[in-house]
């Protein structure tokens, strides 16, 4: 028996040997980024339903509950288990056996344990590893990705508001002229007018009225659009189709400060698809060398305890220990520099993919950089030039109707002419925004705060 302590002592060095693993010089953590905090009252919904309602609010709610970002972050948190599993041996194997023959009874106990060639282990733990940090680069790329959908969603609410307002306050300067017309038409008619000049005033009136009701359709039909916009934002934020939503505050309009270089720059740097195309090379890299490891052998070590009774030869009854070692041979080379040559084309394949997606990267944020300047352009006409002007047109029209200089054309077309103008306005905001929203996706960076 007490052989047999030593040999299980002998057995359990051998097995906690085979488990260390190799240091490594990659002393990075897995994680690159603070998973994301939830609030307390994730499901407390008042906060969408204020006017105004804050991007940020929606944002933050999207992160919150978006179920596809969970999910991402769910497959994330359980690639980080697989290293441990990865590094450690496989459970060792407990057999009982007895034999009778003869009249000779014989109960056999045995443990083995099968312990891989020296740094196989480790390597299969660095592979898993590489894993858990390409499913967080995998939630990275869904959580920017989030963002700007649920970015372009609200900007896509806010354009659709801003539509209905701008309409009604159309409509306003509609009825207030209305209002003018019927009160020159009476007091024309009270002074005894001449009968050409009623006539004016009564198609002035009509017109006014026609475009009235074409303008309470344009709303209604906005109604309905703004209807679906806020469906598409309520779906980023895992709500019911039919919550109420706030209206969207006024946008903020910064110019860009960075340049085409620096933003280029910056996306290299934090992209999360690339530093992906990065760590699989890595990943396959490792693959490659546990490919040829494993044309290793194998140990296996195992020790045995017997115990004899009723001996038929009459001898006392007598206890046996044994120890043993055993490999596996590794007869068909040819499966395992199959391995080896997979692992090798896997390599090449993910450099080109990474070439790949730098190409994608660059072009990407060229493209939306000349979006960005553009919609900044035209935003600045917009503001500084076009709308100014056409404001004075209307409130000019507007008076020489009031004197009979000018007639209710005029002042529908002035009208018109800024009601289209404001909505461009908008438009070129909204554009930009998203641009920005894009920008930030690729870069996996806050460009605007």
């Amino acid at each position: 028996m007490i052989r047999f302590a030593y040999l299980n002592i002998i057995f359990l060095l051998a097995v906690l040997s085979a488990c260390s693993s190799t240091p490594t010089d990659d002393t990075s953590p897995v994680t690159t980024i603070p998973p994301v905090k939830h609030s307390e009252e994730p499901n407390n919904d008042m906060l969408l339903a204020k006017s105004p309602l804050s991007l940020a609010d929606v944002v933050n709610f999207a992160i919150e509950r978006n179920p596809s970002l969970k999910a991402s972050e769910a497959r994330w948190n359980a690639a980080k288990t697989k290293s441990v599993q990865a590094n450690t041996l496989e459970d060792p194997i407990l057999s009982v056996n007895r034999m009778k023959e003869m009249g000779d009874n014989k109960t056999g106990l045995m443990i083995s344990q099968k312990i891989p060639w020296s740094g196989r282990l480790d390597l299969q733990g660095k592979v898993a590893e590489q894993e858990a940090r390409i499913a967080e680069q995998e939630f990275v790329t869904q959580r920017f990705t989030l963002i700007a959908r649920t970015k372009s969603a609200y900007y896509d609410l806010f354009w659709v508001n801003q539509v209905i307002r701008i309409n009604q306050e159309i409509k306003e300067i509609i009825s207030n002229t209305e209002k003018i017309t019927e009160l020159q038409y009476a007091t024309g008619h009270a002074s005894g007018r001449s009968a050409v000049a009623d006539k004016g005033s009564q198609q002035d009136i009509l017109k006014a009225r026609i475009e009235f009701a074409r303008i309470d359709n344009e709303i209604s039909i906005w109604e309905r659009v703004k209807e679906t916009a806020a469906v598409n934002l309520n779906r980023y934020l895992n709500r019911s189709a039919s919550a109420f939503l706030g209206t969207p505050t006024e946008l903020t309009i910064k110019p860009l400060k960075l340049s085409l270089d620096q933003l280029t720059q910056l996306a290299l740097e934090h992209n999360p698809e690339l530093k992906t195309a990065g760590l699989e090379i890595d990943k396959n890299k490792k693959l490659t060398e546990l490919a040829h490891k494993q044309s290793y052998p194998d140990f296996t070590i195992s020790a045995e305890y017997d115990r004899f009774s009723n001996l038929s030869n009459g001898l006392s009854n007598k206890n046996g220990w044994a120890g043993g070692i055993g490999i596996n041979i590794p007869l068909w080379r040819e499966k395992y520099q199959a391995a080896v040559r997979e692992a090798e084309a896997q390599t090449r394949a993910s450099e080109h993919n990474q070439q790949s997606a730098r190409n994608d990267t660059s072009f990407a944020i060229k493209d939306i950089h000349i979006r960005t300047l553009n919609a900044w352009k035209v935003v600045e006409l917009y503001q500084n030039n076009l709308i100014p002007q056409a404001e004075q047109l209307l409130a000019a029209s507007q008076a020489s109707y009031q004197t009979g200089k000018m007639n209710f054309l005029n002042v529908l077309d002035s009208s018109r002419m800024l009601l289209a103008l404001k909505l461009g306005l908008y438009q070129a905001q909204v554009d930009y925004k998203k641009a920005l929203a894009e920008l930030e996706s690729v870069c996996a960076s806050v460009i605007e705060e």
